[in-house]
């Protein structure tokens, strides 16, 4: 049912070797560099054979396999591009390119090379001065010797070239077979076919064997049945004896019966005797019992009239108390027309107080002369002092009153009124506007509370796929003695706490108080929370997952996939410099990978087939 050529790559690589020194040493660096998932996985010439492959293991089978599709283009007849000449590498003690060292059908080939660059790791085989190579190969970014790999990355910011050296592994899949090895293989596989056929003559006997031994059995089968049958009848016999023995002796000794007789009555009157006394003591209590139930009635009555007449009385304390409130607000009402009033005097009097001391001079020379009059007064006789008030009140009602000074108290009394007047009107005024911003400030904070909820339930579920603690909480601005602003709404701000340890408490995302990678994590999950929550074309999330450890980075992808994947999930992009290895999972949806390829050296974009490996 295959179009094309169908390859397992792990099978269809072969180490072009001299020795077995050398083949032990390609070997290494092949599975250092060949990721496991392309080693063993299946390559494919187009895609009908993958879709059919893949239905097969997959859905039928349910084995995980990685199946890539490698169709030949123009660009594979020509050999790749190399960084350095051959003579360029001899001289730092590096024998060629890695690729050159196997040989492979040719869609493995380009398949491979579509995978792992294998045309620019160069290879040794002796011990490389590092130093030296880096100086002569600045280009060079991989590098192989027989014990360990060297991998160099340049910073995208400073510029400084880092250098990785991790050890090699013996190999485990490309191990070199000697002849002896294959003469040795091929005799234990004699040996073991003929114990087979020996084993195989030994089943026969004992299937001819078989035959008679199971009608032995049989036969021995129902002989042991008859036996325990006739065991059972035994046992049963000597039992039924025992019984009838038992039942002799006690005959035997029994006692005379008229007296036993006798005896039972005597205990039967007593028994209903005592029945009789307790059907009576029985009824007693049940008198009891439904004269408490009677008493319990009128109590039960008796409480629910108290209960309704407390309900009255609670009522009207009720009425009372916002009588009370009532009045103390009246009461703060007058206070503050009292105190508005009793501001004014101050004013009248301080006032006063000026005229009187601009006129103090006039008001002591009138102050002396009534002191005078006063003392030449008391020298007086009684009948005298009465004659003389008598005219001094006819004197005063002749008097006529400064209408200056009329006018001003009219004036002053109306712009009393006035402001009074005023005061009640800025203060409804007050009162409804306050009113509205209650109302106002409760319409916005509602459904923000409740966005916030909502918004907390999801970033606490995917805090708690990472194996964290989290949480979202709406808070106030703060004014400079760090006193909460609930009226600023303008300075409201989200807050986000997260904790990373088991006992550890809940602590606001900071620059300081969490690393980096913290951070990174914290913030992209508070990100995925917010996609089901806003309304926009599409994402773009530029290097958010490279300050994690692995299992995050792993975790974070996986989940921005799940996310991003329902009809109605905005378009997202993740711009990344590169991939953990085994990351993406089989058959992805909703995904598309594009490789960015920059540089003097980098290969044209036209040769890379994008859909394959995705």
């Amino acid at each position: 049912q295959l179009v094309g050529e169908v390859y397992l790559p792990a099978l269809e690589i072969k180490i072009l070797a001299t020795n077995t020194q050398q083949h032990h040493n390609t070997a290494k660096y092949l599975e250092s560099s060949l990721p496991p998932w392309f080693l063993f996985g299946i390559v494919c010439q187009n895609r009908t054979d993958q879709a059919l492959i893949a239905r097969e293991l997959k859905d039928k089978q349910k084995k995980n396999f990685t199946i890539l599709t490698r169709e030949l283009r123009d660009a594979d007849q020509y050999p790749p591009p190399r960084l350095y000449a051959q003579e360029q590498l001899q001289q730092v003690g590096l024998k060629g390119w890695l690729d050159e060292a196997l040989e492979a059908p040719e869609t493995v080939l380009a398949a491979m090379r579509d995978a792992v660059p294998l045309h620019i790791f160069a290879v040794g085989d002796r011990d490389i001065d590092l130093d030296a190579a880096m100086q002569a190969l600045p280009k060079l970014r991989t590098m192989f010797s027989p014990k360990n790999r060297y991998q160099m990355t340049q910073s995208r910011y400073s510029g400084e070239i880092s250098t990785r050296v991790a050890p090699l592994r013996d190999p485990r899949v490309f191990t070199a077979v000697t002849p002896q090895d294959t003469d040795a293989l091929d005799e234990k596989e004699r040996e073991i076919k003929q114990h087979l056929i020996d084993l195989q003559e030994q089943v026969t006997q004992c299937r001819q064997q078989e035959g008679p031994l199971r009608k032995q059995k049989e036969e021995c089968r129902q002989e042991t049945l008859a036996l325990r049958d006739a065991i059972q009848k035994y046992k049963h016999t000597r039992r039924a004896l025992e019984q009838r023995e038992r039942e002799v002796q006690r005959l035997e000794q029994a006692e005379d019966f008229e007296a036993e007789k006798k005896r039972i009555h005597n205990r039967i009157g007593l028994l209903n005797k005592k029945r009789a006394e307790e059907q009576i003591t029985c009824a007693i209590t049940m008198r009891q019992q439904v004269e408490a139930r009677i008493e319990q009635g009128k109590a039960q009555c008796e409480y629910t009239l108290l209960k309704q007449h407390y309900d009255k009385e609670q009522e009207k304390e009720r009425q009372a108390q916002n009588d009370l409130k009532e009045v103390v607000r009246q009461l703060q009402t007058v206070d503050d027309r009292y105190n508005a009033l009793k501001n004014t005097l101050r004013k009248e009097r301080d006032e006063l107080q000026r005229k009187r001391d601009e006129f103090g001079q006039e008001w002591q020379l009138a102050n002396a002369e009534v002191t005078a009059e006063l003392q030449r007064l008391q020298q007086h006789d009684v009948e005298y002092l009465r004659a003389e008030g008598t005219r001094l009140e006819e004197e005063a009602a002749g008097i006529e009153a400064d209408p200056q000074k009329v006018e001003e108290y009219k004036a002053r009394k109306k712009e009393i009124e006035k402001l009074e007047a005023q005061q009640d009107a800025t203060k409804r005024d007050f009162e409804e506007k306050t009113r509205k911003m209650t109302e106002w400030r409760e319409r916005w904070l509602q459904p923000l509370h409740e966005c916030i909820e909502k918004l907390n339930v999801i970033y606490q579920e995917y805090c708690k796929y990472h194996d964290i603690k989290g949480e979202v909480k709406l808070e106030p601005g703060k004014d400079t003695q760090g006193q909460p602003m609930d009226h600023n709404y303008g300075a409201y701000e989200i807050g986000l706490y997260c904790s990373f340890r088991k006992n550890e408490e809940l602590h606001r995302l900071t620059s300081t108080r969490q690393s980096g990678g913290e951070r990174a994590v914290v913030t992209v999950l508070y990100l995925l929370a917010l996609q089901g929550m806003t309304v926009c074309p599409f994402r773009v999330v530029d290097e958010i997952d490279q300050g994690m450890d692995e299992n995050n980075q792993r975790k974070v992808f996986l989940k921005m996939l799940e996310s991003s994947a329902s009809e109605n999930a905005p378009q997202s992009f993740l711009i990344t410099p590169k991939f953990l290895p085994n990351i993406m999972p089989e058959n992805p949806k909703h995904l598309d990978i594009y490789y960015i390829l920059n540089g003097a050296h980098a290969p044209s974009q036209d040769g890379y087939d994008v859909a394959s490996q995705a």
